[in-house]
């Protein structure tokens, strides 16, 4: 049986800072949802790590701030898993993932 995920998630190729403790590191998201996003990173962090990830939103002002743990890794690969979404992150989240009217 595959993976199952509650919450859909789509490609995007936004840039992102990972926090993990005091370790940030620059990041590409490969898939975004509102229950949490794959990055390209090189780290490997625990599994169950509280990491904080600040996505660079064309249509945000400042970095849009998302708390989460590590969920998977592979090894080009981290797994977040969002928690604690509040209403005005989920709204921002599904801004992001909306089509972009203007291609």
């Amino acid at each position: 049986m595959g993976h199952f995920r509650r919450l859909e998630r789509r490609p995007t190729d936004l840039v992102a800072r990972l926090e993990i403790g005091a370790t940030r590191t620059r990041v590409r998201l490969a898939d975004l949802g509102l229950g949490g996003a794959a990055v390209h990173c090189d780290l490997r962090p625990a599994l169950g790590a509280g990491v904080t990830l600040a996505i660079d939103a064309p249509s945000l002002w400042e970095p849009l701030s998302l708390r989460g743990e590590v969920a998977w890794t592979s090894p080009t690969r981290v797994g977040v898993r969002f928690v604690d979404v509040g209403d005005d992150t989920a709204g921002a989240v599904l801004d992001l993932l909306a089509p972009d009217d203007f291609e």
